[in-house]
């Protein structure tokens, strides 16, 4: 599968220029410039999902309303064209953040939300999933990125809860369920 990424360069936080993004250029937002590109690749490619990354600096500053602005209008421009999957980096969270971080993406219209372990120190778990989908409830689906190594471990965070795996060992896991 051939991968795209696409950035959008609109962090909150810069120090230089306060709130440069939201900042008017020839009468529309600066980050306007960015999202519209981006809307215009999405309507050529349908057949696309898209990975959202969640404005984690914001979210640590305890800027909920910038991130969740940020994720808004992403989603605006996909208007339902494509499956979003907000991109969740768990272990940069403590559990209040958790929370907060998974009540807002449940209430935001995301399709997915994709478990990330890349800054965990570990693969993907079963309680990470439990507790995501204890909160999101069958509103949002969960994916997992990555980290899985065994079959067990693969039905193991199906049957708490996820709805895609991202596995790291698939010609093994493969072997394991008698699949060659």
């Amino acid at each position: 599968m051939k991968r795209l990424l696409i950035t959008i360069c609109g962090r909150a936080g810069s120090k230089g220029f306060k709130n440069k993004n939201l900042k008017n250029f020839c009468g529309k937002p600066l980050v306007y410039y960015s999202l519209s590109a981006a809307e215009l690749f999405i309507k050529k490619h349908p057949e696309l999902e898209i990975d959202v990354a969640l404005n984690n600096l914001a979210l640590k500053s305890h800027q909920m309303d910038v991130a969740r602005q940020e994720l808004d209008e992403m989603l605006e421009l996909t208007k339902g064209r494509v499956l979003v999957k907000a991109v969740f980096e768990h272990s940069i969270f403590d559990e209040d953040e958790k929370e907060a971080v998974l009540k807002m993406l449940k209430s935001s219209g995301v399709t997915f939300i994709k478990i990330q372990n890349m800054l965990s120190g570990h693969g993907a778990r079963v309680e990470d999933v439990q507790y995501a989908a204890s909160i999101l409830g069958r509103h949002i689906a969960i994916k997992i990125d990555g980290g899985i190594k065994t079959l067990q471990q693969a039905q193991d965070l199906l049957a708490a809860g996820a709805s895609r795996l991202g596995l790291t060992a698939t010609a093994k896991i493969a072997a394991e369920a008698g699949i060659h």
